[in-house]
């Protein structure tokens, strides 16, 4: 068996940047150089267009740990890197050609250049992932790894790197006090035979388990595998509190959070208020700016009262806020407490309408503008509901980690409206805290995609 060299790795994943890069510098020259445009024009496109490719691809690691990613993940993070490098490229485009080309030509250069991009990026690691295979099932590209210790979790990680080939390691085999009779793994000896394992294992991995040694042991461990160009990876005894554990640090040190949310990052966050910003802004322009008035109109034509239902509703970190939504029932007491249900009696004929359409909601692009709530997000609760709620399902403010939304996953999953049983609930607050786990830029155009499409076609659980 030939195993992983990884300057080798490291030359193949360099060697990947640069013929991503050139290939589609060299379709872009080609391409400019046929619509006759000035050496200076297409000088500093390239420039700008190569800037922007190795700023996109390196926020989302896209060329990091390519010999050990799952396709799905490299696939995923390859369309996040199209939509943001389209986005920026058309600004490029923009700016480099706005002033060389009619508005349609340039429309039809950028379509052409992202339908080549997408076509050779999808192509190129399709191919690769080929030839990787084919080299893994032949013990071409393997990474040695051994184990210390033996508690349950590290015997779960054992087994499937040992049964999942696919992933390129080669388990070696596992230290511990004594031999495991339920791991078909080699058993290379007790903890006082670590003293040998950096001459055994070189250029290897060792995954230890923090209850195997204590602190003085592992540091000693460490410092001697290192000088045998052995990697040290640690694993939490915890997994099933929480499967997407990630590291964090605080200051200098590192810890681990049992939760992966990808708004702690600045960069994340920043891309989510930008775009709520924008967009909140062109629809309370384009749209509330001629709606509200007809609205009005017919809420005061039907019924006495506000046009504007205003409550105080949950919001990020437990805060409290003033939700807006056009009023659809008659002014009652128990608006603040009891939910609206199927053939409610307080709901008017029009408002009926604007909760069928969702049209009701439109007002909450205020909120959004104000920073209190975002276009995407867990729907916020009244009050009194999220302290009911929070008493039966004990993880129902993590969905409060973030900023409350107008639409969200569990909405255009079919879980909206009232929820009359438990399993209703615990479904909305699964898909609310999937949503905050694995947010990303993509997710949101898909959910508001969705919330249209769902507006058009109607909706049974909107009433």
């Amino acid at each position: 068996m030939i195993h992983l060299d990884l300057p080798f790795v490291k030359r193949i994943t360099k060697s990947m940047i640069i013929l991503d890069v050139t290939v589609l510098a060299i379709y872009l020259l080609v391409k400019m150089m046929s619509i006759n445009i000035g050496l200076q024009v297409i000088l500093s496109t390239l420039l700008l267009q190569g800037i922007t490719w190795c700023g996109v691809t390196d926020y989302f690691n896209c060329y990091s740990n390519l010999f050990f990613k799952e396709s799905t993940v490299v696939f995923s993070d390859t369309l996040k890197v199209f939509v943001y490098y389209s986005i920026c490229s058309c600004c490029v485009y923009l700016c480099t050609l706005f002033n060389v080309l009619f508005p349609r030509e340039i429309v039809l250069f950028i379509f052409n250049y992202l339908l080549f991009f997408i076509s050779y990026i999808l192509l190129s690691r399709l191919c690769f992932f080929s030839v990787r295979k084919y080299c893994r099932e032949k013990g071409g590209i393997v990474q040695n790894v051994v184990f210390i210790g033996g508690s349950d979790s590290l015997q779960e990680v054992m087994r499937q790197m040992n049964e999942e080939r696919y992933l390129g390691y080669h388990c070696v085999g596992y230290y511990h006090t004594h031999e495991l009779e339920s791991l078909p793994l080699t058993y290379l000896g007790s903890y006082r035979q670590l003293d040998v394992v950096g001459n055994m294992h070189a250029q290897s991995e060792a995954v230890i388990s923090l209850s195997a040694l204590g602190v003085d042991e592992v540091k000693r461990f460490c410092e001697r595998a290192e000088n045998f160009m052995i990697r040290t990876r640690f694993l939490p005894e915890f997994l099933s509190v929480g499967k997407s554990v990630v590291m964090r640090n605080i200051g200098s040190f590192p810890v681990l959070s049992v939760r992966n949310e990808p708004l702690e990052k600045e960069g994340s966050s920043l891309v989510k208020d930008v775009f709520d910003f924008a967009f909140s802004f062109l629809v309370c322009v384009f749209v509330l700016s001629w709606l509200i008035p007809i609205v009005a109109l017919l809420i005061k034509l039907e019924s006495r009262g506000p046009v504007f239902f205003v409550q105080d509703r949950s919001g990020r970190g437990g805060s409290v806020f003033k939700c807006f939504k056009f009023r659809t029932m008659r002014v009652n007491a128990a608006a603040d407490s009891v939910q609206a249900t199927r053939g409610d009696a307080r709901i008017t004929r029009i408002g009926a309408f604007l909760r069928k359409t969702s049209l009701d909601e439109l007002p909450q692009f205020i909120n959004v503008l104000k920073g209190d709530m975002s276009i995407v997000g867990p729907r916020p609760h009244m009050l009194s509901h999220t302290k009911k709620f929070t008493e039966v399902i004990s993880t129902f403010m993590v969905r409060h980690y973030i900023k409350p939304g107008i639409t969200g996953l569990a909405q255009v999953s079919g879980f909206r409206g009232e929820t009359n049983e438990l399993w209703q609930l615990e479904k909305r607050v699964e898909h609310d805290i999937t949503y905050v786990e694995n947010w990303n830029f993509l997710l949101d155009l898909k959910i508001i995609f969705l919330t249209v499409w769902n507006m058009m076609r109607g909706e049974k659980n909107a009433y």
